[in-house]
């Protein structure tokens, strides 16, 4: 990029002056060091960013954007970046890494170079690094060190070999330190995509082929802008909002008095959009940076180029989102058209902005600086608002459709009294009307006061001729009343116990989100329910008879088991001996296998695990059984275990019983119930010497739980090198471990409760959970480094100490030598 220079400003004569001397720059080590170490605040960070320019740099003045940078960690993490360009002469090659300052890019605004500094940078991370430098039919190695004999301690440039070649290009070579690799592979990939590079990147021992490195693809036209954050955005670059690309690198805007109140205009209008970060595109030659290239320079130049660029910006951005409002209305309306949204009641209404999207257009129409434009847009919003209605709300009675649609329209705005007169007017037409025909034909036989309305299943009143459901239909749920006029159902029974059961388990009523049925109560054995199940079928009812047994009739086997276990020594009910409409399950009982997976998820929901007929896995020596009721959907088995706990013999011969014929089989052949089965397993498997040395010896899991050491704490001294002593001893048993959490989400009584124990059975599992990790050696010395006034405030009060210290590398060893000497004197007061 083109550099502000010294060179362009005006000269002045002083009147008067005797003599005049030329300012210079010392050749001096250290501050030559300064100017490739101390340069940068993350050297990691600048040495990458500059090297990869240099050579995307190198690729654009060779015409050679197609062909990518070769970018390569090998195994031994030494990393290799190789551009296509067409290397550096000979008789250049000591000006541009040997001279601080001498740079071939200063007027080039194509180019993101320009001091003179980048190509030193490799400096600030390693003594010395290697270049390759191909051009001209010489392919010459030279060794670059940041301090040499030969010099007098001054950089210098070691000449190791050259040879005839025919390719042209530079490749850079920096011996990276194994830690810090995971962190450089981050930085390579986000320059590449910020400086939109054309770039391979292969890890030896990761990936057997190059990867193509990912693009911003940010149009390099200036007031371009993204604000797709998650692709572009990553913590090292910090907790900034605005971002301007200028050359490759992107950096935070530059907040100074002279830009303050044009990025207070765009901030105050990315709130309004719900824009969370924004990169802009700046033009070349608009901005200044800092040497270190790190930040852009508070100058004059600079405020005025981001002003100027955030103004117009924008005006852009208003008007982007303005653009894109008639497609986003128009695929809302396609939307609500379709029928997505649910209207459960007559007063629902859909969001009429719900479904505009993008977010930004959403924000932008529902803010007071849009309304004026989506006032244009309301009317159709609306009335595909209410096609949609029309579309999800529709009877197999055409006339009951018509008449349900104009009753939405018609109670809007009205008054509630009114509303409920509407209501009671449809229900009075299509609900009971029809019912009260089946009574009128029927009177001799049918008695409008046995008659009930099931609403979710629980009793609503009484239905008559003179008073029909007025108050306990209610017609605004559209799921609701479909039944009732679609495929109205009667249940007949002389029971009311576990009505609710039956009804819910019933297979075309389960399947319904919220049914409403009707139940027509009978006497016990009423010599006339045949001819009333015959008058409610002629009348195009469905009837269900629960006088009979189903196999899927839950409710009737509760009531059966409950009968039976209070009468065992008395005649069965008459329940029992009614006659079978549909055979009972075979002899077999249902394997756990049937309902879970490999990973103990659910395969299927209850409602099938009961219907399941064909195709079982089956078994007739049970050990254990699980009502179907209690079947979790997340593997989990009563109180004790899960699925994915038990061995396959377990799995196998563990069975679901659906009713309690079933449970009654399961018993007699010698199962018992998973609670007391898998609670003598976990009960005599915690028991065992192994898990309570475990706890106390080497569960690693309590030394933060106990201690609070945290293992950030941890990783921070190791990385410091310090010794740790006890820390070897610890480990994580995954078996054991799971074990023990099992036991601890368990509470002690429950053992007892479902295995029978007394309190001096028990005494072993209050001791083992009373169990705690004997303190290592190192604990004590961690929490008083951590009480350290200086230390603690320093490492530990940072939420990421490591990632602190890894930024600054440089003063790792003055960091180590502040804990050892806190060490030191810890170890005196012990």
């Amino acid at each position: 990029m083109e550099v502000a220079d010294a060179q362009g400003q005006a000269t002045a004569a002083t009147l008067g002056a005797q003599e005049t001397v030329a300012v210079g720059m010392v050749e001096d080590a250290g501050f030559l060091m300064m100017l490739s170490s101390n340069l940068y605040s993350n050297q990691q960070l600048a040495m990458i960013r500059e090297v990869l320019c240099n050579a995307w740099d190198a690729n654009i003045e060779a015409g050679n954007i197609d062909t990518p940078l070769r970018i390569t960690i090998t195994e031994s993490f030494e990393l290799i970046i190789q551009d296509a360009g067409f290397g550096i002469p000979k008789e250049k090659f000591a000006s541009v890494y040997g001279v601080y300052g001498g740079s071939t890019k200063k007027t080039n605004k194509a180019v993101t170079g320009g001091f003179g500094l980048g190509a030193k940078s490799p400096w600030a991370y390693v003594e010395s690094f290697r270049v390759i430098n191909q051009n001209q039919g010489t392919k010459t190695v030279y060794n670059l060190t940041k301090a040499s004999v030969e010099t007098g301690g001054l950089p210098a440039i070691q000449t190791v070999m050259s040879v005839p070649t025919e390719e042209s290009g530079l490749t850079v070579k920096i011996q990276l330190q194994e830690e810090h690799v995971e962190q450089i592979c981050l930085y390579i990939r986000y320059i590449v995509m910020h400086g939109d590079m054309n770039a391979t990147f292969m890890r030896e021992g990761h990936t057997e082929e190059p990867q193509v490195l990912a693009k911003l693809d940010l149009d390099p036209t200036p007031g371009s802008y993204d604000v797709n954050s998650e692709r572009w955005y990553e913590r090292y670059m910090g907790q900034h909002r605005l971002f301007v690309r200028y050359g490759a690198v992107i950096y935070p805007m530059l907040m100074t008095p002279g830009t303050t109140d044009a990025a207070r205009l765009l901030l105050e209008f990315m709130e309004i959009v719900g824009f969370q970060k924004m990169v802009i595109q700046a033009a070349p030659g608009t901005l200044a940076l800092t040497p270190s290239r790190e930040s852009l320079s508070s100058s004059k130049m600079t405020e005025n180029g981001i002003t100027d660029l955030v103004v117009s910006l924008v005006a852009r951005i208003e008007q982007d989102i303005i653009d894109k409002i008639p497609g986003a209305v128009a695929r809302a309306i396609e939307k609500l058209q379709s029928g997505i949204s649910r209207y459960h009641t007559l007063e629902d209404r859909a969001s009429l902005t719900g479904f505009i999207e993008p977010h930004a257009v959403n924000r932008y129409l529902t803010n007071r600086i849009g309304a004026a434009k989506f006032a244009k847009y309301q009317r159709a919003l609306s009335e595909a608002e209410q096609a949609g209605f029309k579309r999800h709300n529709v009877f197999n009675n055409k006339a009951a459709t018509t008449a349900y649609h104009k009753l939405r329209t018609r109670i809007r705005g009205t008054s509630w009294q009114s509303v409920l007169q509407l209501k009671m007017a449809f229900a009075r037409h299509f609900i009971l009307r029809p019912l009260s025909r089946v009574f009128l034909a029927n009177q001799a036989l049918l008695n409008p006061q046995q008659m009930y309305h099931a609403k979710r299943f629980f009793w609503a009143g009484a239905v008559t001729k003179w008073q029909p459901l007025m108050n306990t239909v209610e017609v605004e749920e559209f799921d609701r009343i479909k039944t009732l006029i679609d495929r109205p159902t009667v249940f007949v029974t002389s029971r009311t116990r576990k009505l609710q059961k039956s009804i819910e388990c019933y297979p075309e009523m389960s399947m319904v989100e919220r049914p409403n049925t009707w139940v027509y109560k009978i006497e016990p054995r009423d010599k006339k329910k045949d001819a009333i199940v015959k008058a409610f079928t002629d009348a195009g009812m469905t009837v269900v008879d629960l006088t009979l047994n189903h196999d899927w009739d839950d409710g009737a086997a509760e009531v059966q088991e409950e009968n039976e276990r209070r009468n065992a020594n008395r005649v069965k009910p008459v329940l029992a001996a009614a006659p079978t409409v549909t055979s009972k399950p075979g002899n077999a009982l249902m394997s756990l296998t049937n309902v879970y997976d490999d990973e103990g998820n659910r395969k299927m929901d209850i409602y099938r695990i009961k219907q399941m007929k064909a195709n079982l896995k089956t078994t007739d020596t049970p050990l254990f059984y699980i009502e179907a009721d209690y079947v979790s959907s997340s593997g989990s088995l009563g109180s004790f275990g899960n699925y994915t706990d038990l061995s396959q013999e377990e799995k196998d011969h563990g069975v679901v019983v659906r009713n309690g014929v079933e449970k009654n089989m399961a018993i007699k052949r010698g199962a018992v119930i998973v609670d007391k089965y898998l609670g003598r397993k976990l009960f005599d498997a915690v028991q065992t010497p192994a898990l309570a040395t475990y706890l106390t010896k080497h569960r690693l899991g309590g030394v933060e739980e106990q201690f609070n050491v945290q293992p950030k704490h941890i990783e921070l001294l190791q990385y410091l090198g310090i010794k740790l002593p006890g820390y070897d001893k610890l480990h994580v048993d995954a078996e054991l471990e799971r074990l023990y959490l099992r036991f601890m989400n368990v509470k002690v009584s429950t053992f007892g409760h479902y295995l029978s124990l007394s309190v001096d059975d028990l005494a072993p599992l209050f001791k083992l959970a009373d169990l705690k990790l004997e303190e290592p050696a190192f604990v004590k010395t961690v929490q008083k480094l951590r009480r350290d006034e200086m230390i603690g405030r320093m490492l530990f009060a940072f939420s990421d100490p490591l990632d602190m210290i890894k930024k600054y590398p440089d003063r790792k060893a003055a960091i180590k030598s502040l804990v050892m000497s806190a060490m030191k004197g810890t170890q005196d007061e012990q």
